[in-house]
């Protein structure tokens, strides 16, 4: 995949961003990931280091710490706009040349490589609900439907980070989990759990994806959604609808992978991220 290196003259102070790697030089391109719910850098450890081995240096940013940059009401349109002024302006002051985000975190992705203009944006297992996209209704369960074993998406207070991680992970290999509950331990812990939103942010909420799915549509790059193939999450159907959206979008799907394919899968999912065959 070849990403564009054209800068933003996005305002505002950038957001904080470290490498996934500790220690990482920065050879080759550099790219941003905005984390999903629940999880850090620590979660894409294993992603970032066979990214490493194509060249490609992965930068996060902690998602607590961009929030609390913002000054517009939480769960507001306004408020993912500054996000993504802010990630925009790390993209400029860190040499990044593309952005990918999880989960909650693909909404800020997608304002980001709007502001930065970047000719690809990376949306892997976006929630369809914060694009406006309705989810498909519930059918007869079939192989590949859903993420077996997989009772929650998020770590809960005071879980073992080992058996958490293996309970919200039943494909992930030992390894991969091992390295992830070590990263968790030696300096990027779970972020905490953001307290609910007050049923007044409702309206916010449906103008908030009701403005990003708008976005969505009139992004001038490509669009590459990333599904695991057994999420629990975002249906086969859905993740269709919200790559068929976007005026240049595309859909790829991670065989053996639910929610979080980055620790599912780390190769395929960098194997998809890229365009190549597993």
């Amino acid at each position: 995949m070849s990403l564009p290196t054209q800068r933003t003259g996005a305002a505002g102070p950038a957001a904080p961003v470290h490498p996934v790697l500790p220690g990482a030089t920065g050879a080759g391109e550099r790219l941003l990931l905005v984390p999903g719910l629940g999880q850090s850098a620590a979660h894409w450890g294993p992603f970032a280091r066979w990214l490493a081995s194509r060249e490609r240096t992965l930068l996060a940013v902690d998602p607590g710490a961009l929030a609390a940059q913002s000054s517009a009401p939480r769960g507001s349109y306004d408020r993912l706009r500054e996000m993504a002024q802010a990630l925009a302006a790390a993209c400029d002051e860190h040499g990044v040349s593309g952005v990918l985000g999880h989960s909650a975190g693909a909404p800020a992705a997608l304002l980001t490589a709007s502001l930065a203009a970047f000719d690809t944006v990376t949306l892997i297992e976006p929630v369809p609900s914060h694009f406006a996209v309705h989810p498909a209704p519930r059918g007869p369960r079939t192989p590949g439907s859903d993420n077996p074993g997989t009772p929650g998406l998020v770590a809960r207070p005071g879980d073992d980070p080992g058996k958490s991680l293996r309970r919200l992970h039943p494909l992930a290999a030992e390894t991969t989990l091992r390295a992830v509950t070590a990263a968790l331990a030696a300096g990027w812990p779970l972020p905490p759990p953001p307290p609910p939103l007050p049923e007044s942010a409702r309206p916010l909420l449906r103008d908030r994806a009701d403005r990003t799915g708008a976005a969505l549509a009139a992004h001038r790059g490509r669009v590459v959604v990333l599904r695991g193939a057994h999420s629990a999450l975002l249906r086969q159907r859905d993740a269709e609808t919200l790559a068929a959206r976007a005026a240049d979008g595309e859909l790829r799907v991670i065989e053996r992978a639910g929610h979080s394919p980055h620790i599912d899968a780390p190769r395929a999912a960098v194997a998809a991220f890229l365009g190549e065959r597993p």
